[in-house]
């Protein structure tokens, strides 16, 4: 397996796997996708030639990475997809001296387990448009 830069080449791969998971995601409009790339800030997994999983993310000015979205291939669940996309994210944000990653999660979804197990604590809950949501924190330092 291969964590790199998304590529416009990998838009349609990702927007497959944005579909599949629409009901977590919500709806995310494939332009939004395309301007991350374009921004390079997407990492995409690769196995076998086919994007297995993404991660789509924000540097912002301050010391913090947001999270937006990440998703993995349901065939490729626990087989280290999701955990290599966190720690190249990670890795990442260090060399551009990032504190912190920070992502929302909704309170009901499965995910949340995942975030725990890749060492995020629990920060806060916020109010959602639909539903509440988790805020995680990982520290970098």
């Amino acid at each position: 397996m291969i964590i790199r830069k998304a590529t416009a080449e990998d838009l349609e791969s990702v927007n497959i796997l944005v579909n599949i998971h629409r009901k977590e995601f919500g709806f995310i409009r494939k332009v939004s996708l395309a301007c991350s790339i374009d921004r390079r800030e997407m990492l995409v997994a690769e196995s076998g030639g086919e994007i297995v999983g993404f991660a789509r993310y924000h540097h912002r000015r301050d010391m913090q990475t947001t999270l937006y979205d990440i998703a993995v291939s349901p065939a490729q669940r626990l087989n280290g997809v999701g955990r290599a996309l966190i720690g190249a994210l990670a890795d990442e944000s260090r060399i551009l001296g990032k504190q912190t990653i920070v992502l929302r999660c909704p309170e009901e979804l499965l995910a949340n387990g995942f975030y725990a197990h890749m060492g995020f604590e629990r920060w806060r809950e916020e109010p959602g448009k639909r539903r509440k949501l988790i805020v995680w924190r990982l520290s970098l330092s």
